[in-house]
């Protein structure tokens, strides 16, 4: 039986934390990445601590 990897491309700069909610239920087969500008408002430490098992990848 196979797991099914599953990629969420997350615009930081549009929806800001907004569209981080939930990331507190994704595991070791969900991969995040993350777009962002200079632009873009900061991300709360307590936020990004939600995604200890999933692979999360800044841009």
């Amino acid at each position: 039986m196979s797991s099914v990897e599953t990629y969420y491309l997350v615009d930081f700069e549009n929806v800001h934390e907004d569209g981080l909610s939930g990331s507190e239920h994704l595991g070791s087969q969900d991969h995040v990445h993350l777009f962002s500008t200079r632009n873009a408002p900061k991300i709360s430490i307590e936020k990004l601590t939600h995604f200890n098992a999933t692979n999360l990848y800044t841009h």
